[in-house]
């Protein structure tokens, strides 16, 4: 069993310990986000100015990219780089209702961008390059362009130092610049469910929501609207 009686498994009992936790199930599914839930999660964030508030940031890049079903490494810093490439400045672009490409210094881009394109660079399911699109909706909340122009708005006009390469969870902390992380947006996300009431309010706990919520959040949107989820991604959602 063990290796000259340390606590060292042999390699093929690992090996196997390892094949019994891939298919297993995992232990605690993360319920759905729901557009309820993000309307709760926008009030953290309802400011119309445009400052350096980590918390307005956050918000924006959570709900425009909700619209795109993206990874939480695809919008926020994970842990420990993979495979995934983070979301920069010069992954989006934002057209007028002529399909006319903005400047993302425009200061009207939030009232022109009629149409959003995220480029995902690399991904987890071997795709690359892979462009998406979406339409600005009517509603002021869960409306990607909105999200999207607010985010890189706050970036080019409070970032001393922003270039297309920025990451789109950049925000300046406390005259400091930082970069959103998949732990912060995790944490925001079961933060709003505790502040806002929970399972009474919403149907899960903080404990069953977390950074894959949004996701598949965004499948079940597209399935009640009878779409494929097997391309969720690559279609729009709208409410």
């Amino acid at each position: 069993m063990h290796h000259n009686h340390n606590s060292k498994l042999l390699p093929s009992l690992s090996a196997l310990f390892r094949a019994f936790d891939n298919v297993d199930p995992p232990e605690h599914r993360q319920k759905a986000s729901t557009p309820k839930f993000l309307r709760h999660l926008f009030r953290f964030g309802q400011t119309k100015l445009i400052r350096p508030n980590i918390y307005d940031h956050a918000v924006d890049i959570i709900i425009g990219n909700f619209f795109f079903a993206s990874r939480s490494c695809e919008y926020a810093i994970p842990p420990r780089p993979g495979k995934t490439q983070t979301l920069c400045l010069h992954h989006i672009k934002f057209r007028d209702k002529h399909k006319r490409l903005l400047s993302i210094t425009d200061p009207h881009l939030e009232d022109q961008a009629i149409y959003v394109s995220v480029t995902f660079e690399d991904q987890k399911s071997g795709q690359k390059m892979k462009t998406r699109h979406q339409k600005r909706t009517s509603d002021p909340v869960l409306c990607p362009c909105r999200r999207f122009s607010q985010a890189i708005r706050r970036i080019v006009t409070t970032f001393p130092e922003w270039s297309v390469d920025t990451h789109l969870c950049a925000v300046y902390v406390g005259n400091h610049p930082y970069n959103i992380t998949n732990k912060f947006t995790h944490d925001l996300l079961r933060h709003t469910c505790t502040l806002f009431g929970g399972e009474s309010t919403f149907g899960f706990k903080p404990s069953e929501i977390g950074n894959k919520s949004l996701r598949s959040g965004a499948a079940m949107a597209l399935f009640v609207q009878n779409h494929s989820t097997a391309h969720h991604a690559a279609r729009p959602v709208v409410f």
